[in-house]
């Protein structure tokens, strides 16, 4: 199919001092592709795959997943008419050095789309930058926001704009990298090991610029709400030409779109090449290079939403025992709601109950619970235990019938609170599928595989080191006297499975050269275990003074 590219060259700012004129005009000296690809939110993808088989790499033979971030949308087609001419990316064989060299008459099909392929990770990332220039150029060294007595403090700027100026940077070198490799030979025999080299050494700055996103996201949002001079400098800088009608929040996405189609592109290279060929597995190299960036992107952003989410909860919290914090770096709530309790003992194993119906807001988080009542403006702790401290269970026999109105009931044990005591919590559900939920958030199913075991990290077993092992294999963990490991799963024929506390490594270890050692698990192990044996106890004691009464 031919297609006519248009030039989308550099449209200079408004204002003459600007510095986004400077670095328009540097490019168009430095850069053969930056100055003629449109912006990178416009792009048009010229190579499309439909659902291309997983790459397997040539080490452990498993199959490399997508990133768990969702990347942004494709867009096929011509993206519309701006400035005369319709936007879209420079393919390979419309370069006038390609058609010169007669290259093209040689080539089949699938050479062809290779090439475009390959291409195309030159040309996106062209198009990438030139939209960093408007971000960081136009907006973020705006005399708005630059000069002395500009409309942002300086630390409002530095959490809007992050660290775009080292995402630029890296994008800089990267395009630099890859105009000199295209620059070489006009038929690109591979990019995907400067992939792998940056994704390696340099993408890092996308792990930051991400991780920090929901603080900037949350930044905009108050300044477009409270801050009016922000809006009205925002509004005619978004009306500049050289924005081409895009917004402020649609460049400020850029690093976490451009990061998560790279996959996208390697993996349409991937798509087109033999599987026994040394350039496949080039590809798949890259591919698990950049999709770990990808994931480490991911975990980073899910890590400070989840601590912005703990740092609201924290606000709304009112203690009525001792105030602990719930934020933490490794906290992160698994699950809140509303529970009916529908009778409590202050001493368990005994006749009295006092009735009740109450209802009582949950905070669970991976290692904590917070009870709590609800109030106009704020919830009432009143109690909190460890989550290994938790044990769930069938209620207890209810002489007269359960509360009127009261289904889906269970009964939660707090088997060490705040208070060092044994709290029993009988509590309704709204629904079944309620019920099995918040049982199962609170103590996770066991594993159904015959002879293992599998904890929890906010719940597992500890082990010292006795006897120094030598790793025999690369999923084993080499161990030394004295090391402390976590135990993530038992498995009864003599390894267990651990995670290294000093560095957090993972892999298989003998058991026999190491020794169990007294822990939190270790505790609420053995309160579970006296538990269990008190209410059977109890539960023998309640039968046979039934049947004592019944014989009388």
């Amino acid at each position: 199919t031919t297609t006519t590219t248009t030039t989308c060259d550099y449209e200079l700012s408004d204002d003459e001092d600007s510095v986004y004129n400077t670095t328009a005009l540097l490019r168009k000296k430095t850069s053969k592709f930056v100055s003629d690809e449109p912006l990178y939110q416009m792009y048009t993808g010229g190579v499309s795959v439909d659902s291309p088989p997983p790459i397997h790499p040539s080490r452990g033979g498993e199959c490399v997943t997508p990133p768990t971030v969702s990347p942004p949308s494709v867009v096929s087609g011509p993206v519309g008419a701006i400035a005369g001419g319709q936007l879209q990316r420079t393919l390979w064989c419309h370069l006038p050095e390609v058609k010169e060299s007669g290259v093209l008459n040689t080539l089949t099909d699938t050479e062809k789309k290779i090439q475009e392929a390959i291409f195309e990770i030159v040309t996106s990332e062209a198009s990438y930058l030139r939209s960093l220039d408007v971000l960081v150029d136009h907006f973020m060294k705006s005399q708005e926001f630059t000069r002395s007595d500009a409309i942002l403090p300086t630390v409002c700027c530095k959490r809007l704009f992050s660290c775009v100026e080292g995402v630029r940077d890296i994008s800089e070198k990267f395009i630099a990298v890859l105009e000199e490799r295209q620059s070489q030979n006009i038929m690109m025999t591979d990019v995907c090991d400067i992939v792998e080299e940056f994704a390696d050494k340099h993408f890092n700055v996308y792990v930051e610029y991400c991780t920090y996103q929901v603080y900037q996201a949350k930044m905009l949002t108050t300044l477009i709400q409270t801050n009016v001079d922000f809006m009205s400098a925002k509004r005619r800088l978004e009306s500049s030409h050289v924005c081409q009608g895009l917004t402020l929040h649609s460049f400020l996405m850029l690093p976490m779109q451009r990061i998560t189609r790279l996959p996208l592109l390697v993996r349409a290279i991937a798509h087109r090449l033999d599987p026994d060929s040394e350039m496949y597995q080039s590809t798949a190299s890259a591919l698990n290079a950049i999709e770990k960036v990808v994931r480490a992107c991911n975990d980073g952003a899910r890590k400070m939403e989840r601590l912005e989410q703990s740092c609201q909860i924290q606000k709304q919290l009112r203690f009525k025992t001792t105030p602990i914090s719930v934020v933490m770096e490794t906290r992160y709530l698994v699950k809140e709601g509303v529970l009916l309790q529908v009778s409590a003992s202050k001493v368990p194993f005994t006749k009295s109950r006092r009735k009740l119906k109450r209802h009582l807001y949950f905070y669970l988080f991976a290692d904590l619970l917070l009870v709590t009542k609800k109030h106009k403006d704020y919830f009432e702790v009143i109690d909190h235990c460890q989550r290994r401290f938790l044990s769930v269970d069938a209620p207890p026999n209810f002489p007269d019938g359960p509360p009127t109105g009261c289904k889906n009931i269970f009964l939660l044990v707090l088997l060490q609170n705040h208070e060092n005591k044994n709290i029993e919590l009988i509590l309704a559900a709204k629904s079944l599928s309620e019920k099995t939920r918040w049982m199962e958030s609170i103590r996770p199913r066991p594993s159904s595989v015959e002879g293992e075991s599998v904890y929890d990290t906010w719940d597992c077993p500890q082990v010292e080191v006795i006897h120094q092992y030598i790793a025999q294999q690369s999923d084993e963990l080499s161990l030394e006297e004295s090391e402390i490991l976590n135990v993530i799963r038992k498995i009864d024929d003599g390894w267990w499975e651990g995670e290294r506390i000093s560095d957090g490594k993972k892999g298989w270890f003998p058991v026999n050269h190491t020794k169990e050692i007294a822990s939190q698990h270790v505790r609420a192990k053995n309160l579970r275990l006296r538990y269990q044996l008190l209410a059977a106890s109890s539960e023998q004691l309640r039968k046979a003074n039934s049947v004592a009464k019944k014989k009388k």
